[in-house]
């Protein structure tokens, strides 16, 4: 914290150099004004001049100047010890690891037993083959008796199906056909045991991704506010360091003035990201400045079909080029660098290094290439890119959340809408309750679609609007407090008292009710609506209560926020459900309300919740008759105006939606354009990597109505 020494020097300007005065000397308040104004205009020895004809000392002032130095550095130095002590991330990138090495341990395991296996059946097949085409000796009979065979099928039949040998010789056939069938079902077992461990695999990594992902949005979010508020301390240092600096020079009546380096706070290094997974994007080509020639399908790059992890960041990556298995061993330092350690091609490689889930370290075998052979990688457009596990380049990447950093005013070029008619209004959705949300995530029936409130219907539209609503479910006007959120476009509803269906007006959420209840719709809006098993319910921690002002949510990425009753902003961790979600309060809202926020029909609007290195802020509709959107940092920011689009397109727009794996935004509004009903849909800039909710949409957009 900036001492009140230093704070004086600068923003009180010290009228009397440390305060001393001389005995029985009272200081005129005037005077005080004029020495302080005096130290922030006057060179050093003007400023002692006057001070001393004020009564003090050169020897106060040289008190003064020292003891400012001194804060100055003790200031710094406590600074600095308070940053160094936040978390850096250092063990960000060992988070979800044990996960990840148990389940790579699992992979090893589960391939080395298909391996295996597959050894097996090629031993019983051998085996098989010997047994069922071995020699059967007839024994030797008198030329009677075997004219006396011959004379019949059945007699000859009998007499070799009796004899010993060929019983024996058969029962050693059926038990190897039964070896191999065996093997055969071990080899099936094992490949099903390879994909599951795959899938573990991925989960895992998955896991250690969000893991760290959160892990590096806390510590970066943490070191952010804490060198905020160093910064904003020390900020006045450097003035009073030179200040006190001069001063001590003009006493010394020094020729020269030799200011030293105002001492400072020193910003952490964040920790980096410790783990990397090579996607299926990858290929592998030669390097183009070898000019050795076609050593990569004609210098054409091919996708890796084979990878494996070895741990420490070093990967084996490889395909089959022609006859040819062509395999490099990198170690991975960057979102798009490496060190090259080894290379090897062979033409004497097994079938089963040829298959990712067979592929092992042993397979890493055969030549190794000279430099006049050099098989090597390269990055850059078209070559393969290496990719971490976290989705993040390094800390300062990490998806904290998303701030929207851009949203498009409506054109016939870039953006869509779609009206409804006065008939498909009345009898298709119902008068509008304005609440607008995305359909669900990724694999749900709604995937993809935008879904509009209506007083009869909850209806749908493709995700780009190119044709009119494709799906309408019964709600009447007991659905409400519904919202998707930005991570998956997973739909969710706060409610009012536990139990009851998502058609059921007693728990809705208004204005001032009790928030007790999350529900999750895991297939989606109109999906769920229709079977009860696509939703579930859990229980919100005790004593949440909206606001009795405004009804209000706000969807954020895998979050959503509301403003309560006593006036704190409420944070809620969205878990799909599986158990009580976290709610966190952010504290007490001594900003600007949500006056401005533009009412719904049925009064239950929402808004988007952004998150970045300076926490988190909310972004919505403004008054009708505005066309602006204002953005409010929470918790006790005041709303000020974050895009302007004036009201062609935006009357009666009361809550926006966006698809951030389509970069597009949706609005609902009322009579604008000569239009009856339109629902619109814009692209929108944002920071911040995301999951892919849905296909991104590739189809013309254009204003055709």
């Amino acid at each position: 914290m900036m001492s009140l020494r230093v704070f004086l020097i600068i923003a009180l300007a010290i009228g009397t150099c440390h305060g001393h005065k001389m005995t029985n000397e009272v200081v005129p308040e005037v005077s005080q004004m004029v020495h302080k104004m005096a130290f922030s205009q006057m060179d050093s020895t003007a400023f002692i001049a006057s001070m001393t004809k004020s009564g003090n000392t050169e020897a106060d002032c040289r008190s003064f100047a020292i003891e400012t130095k001194t804060d100055i550095t003790s200031s710094v130095a406590s600074m600095q010890a308070t940053l160094d002590a936040v978390d850096t991330g250092s063990g960000c990138a060992a988070e979800g690891q044990i996960g990840v090495t148990s389940a790579q341990t699992a992979l090893a395991t589960a391939q080395a037993t298909l391996v295996t296996a597959q050894a097996d059946v090629v031993t019983a097949q051998a085996a098989k083959t010997t047994a069922c085409t071995a020699d059967v000796a007839i024994p030797t009979m008198g030329l009677n008796e075997m004219e006396t065979l011959l004379g019949t099928c059945t007699l000859i039949q009998g007499f070799i199906q009796d004899d010993a040998v060929y019983i024996a010789v058969k029962a050693g056939c059926a038990t190897a056909t039964a070896t191999l069938t065996a093997a055969q079902a071990d080899v099936a077992s094992a490949t099903s045991g390879v994909t599951a461990a795959q899938a573990a695999l991925a989960a895992a990594i998955a896991e250690a991704a969000r893991l760290m992902n959160e892990c590096f949005c806390r510590v970066s979010n943490e070191q952010a506010a804490a060198w905020k508020a160093a910064t904003g301390a020390s900020s006045t240092h450097v003035t009073a360091w030179k200040k006190a600096h001069e001063i001590i020079c003009a006493l010394d009546a020094a020729t020269t003035c030799t200011v030293p380096t105002c001492p400072a706070v020193t910003q952490p290094t964040l920790a980096a990201t410790g783990m990397w997974h090579v996607l299926p994007s990858t290929t592998l080509s030669i390097t183009p400045s070898t000019g050795m020639g076609p050593r990569i399908n004609h210098s054409s790059p091919l996708p890796v079909t084979l990878t494996l992890n070895l741990g420490a960041n070093i990967w084996i990556v490889g395909l089959v080029d022609s006859s040819h298995l062509k395999m490099v061993k990198i170690e991975i330092t960057g979102v798009s660098s490496y060190n090259w350690l080894e290379t090897r091609y062979s033409t004497t490689y097994t079938t089963a290094c040829t298959a990712q889930t067979t592929f092992v370290e042993s397979c890493f075998s055969g030549t190794a290439p000279t430099t006049n052979y050099d098989l090597a990688t390269s990055c850059g457009p078209g070559c393969w890119i290496p990719h971490p596990v976290d989705l993040a380049a390094g800390v300062t990447d990490a998806v904290c959340g998303i701030q929207i950093t851009g949203m498009s005013s409506f054109s016939g070029t870039d953006c869509m809408v779609r009206d409804m008619t006065t008939a498909q209004h009345t009898s298709g959705s119902g008068d509008d309750g304005g609440v607008v949300f995305m359909g669900g995530p990724a694999g749900s029936p709604d995937a993809g679609h935008i879904m509009y409130e209506g007083d009869l219907n909850l209806v749908g539209f493709p995700g780009d609007l190119s044709r009119q609503f494709d799906r309408s479910t019964p709600t009447g006007s007991g659905l409400g407090s519904i919202f998707s959120e930005l991570k998956a476009n997973k739909v969710y509803r706060i409610t009012s008292g536990g139990g009851g269906g998502l058609r059921s007006p007693g728990n809705t959420v208004n204005p001032g009710n009790t928030v007790t209840h999350l529900q999750c719709l895991a297939n989606g809006a109109s999906s769920s609506l229709q079977l009860p098993a696509g939703l579930t319910e859990v229980a919100l921690p005790a004593g949440l209560q909206m606001s009795s002002e405004k009804y209000n949510i706000f969807a954020g990425y895998g979050t959503a926020a509301f403003k309560d009753n006593n006036n704190h902003w409420q944070l809620i961790e969205l878990n799909d459900c599986e158990s009580t979600p976290t709610v966190t309060d952010l504290g007490i809202d001594t900003g600007s309300n949500l006056g401005n926020m533009q009412n719904c029909e049925r009064s239950r609007q929402n808004g988007i919740l952004e998150q970045g290195a300076e926490g988190y802020s909310v972004l919505y509709a403004g008054p009708s008759n505005s066309g602006n959107f204002y953005r409010k940092s929470l918790p006790s920011g005041n709303s000020a105006i974050a895009f302007s689009f004036g009201t062609t397109y935006h009357s009666d727009t009361c809550s926006i939606t966006m698809d951030l794996s389509t970069s597009r935004y949706f609005w609902h509004s009322e009579g604008t354009s000569s239009l009856f009903e339109p629902i619109y849909e814009c692209p929108l800039s944002f920071t911040g990597s995301v999951e892919s909710a849905v296909a991104s949409q590739q189809l013309p957009r254009n204003a055709a109505v």
